[in-house]
């Protein structure tokens, strides 16, 4: 059922209180689908590299489990920045062109 303009869906979701019983029934638009900004298959990690400009301090470009590089419990990086972590860790440094 289309209700919200093209291509958008409604669904809802039921929440149940610790009895059991029904609490809430909220409907909505259903949330958009993330794709790996790699592959374009569906994502459902997101790159935890540090990048403390943002808003949620990492990267968030979606992946999906092929494409995410884990490198550690609960975080993955996207491929370009498990490159950028290894030089890192070979010493190098990145000299992004500004002044200093």
């Amino acid at each position: 059922m289309e209700l919200f303009g093209q291509g958008s869906y409604m669904t809802c979701r039921h929440y149940i209180s610790p009895d059991g019983k029904v609490a809430a029934v909220v409907c909505g638009p259903a949330p958009r689908r993330k794709f790996c900004s790699v592959c374009g298959k569906p994502g459902a990690l997101l790159c935890d590299y540090p990048e403390p400009g943002r808003k949620s301090g990492t990267c968030d470009k979606p992946l999906c489990a092929t494409c995410a590089r884990h490198v550690g419990k609960d975080r993955d990086h996207c491929p370009h920045h498990a490159a950028q972590e290894r030089v890192r860790q070979l010493g190098f440094r990145f000299d992004d062109g500004g002044t200093k």
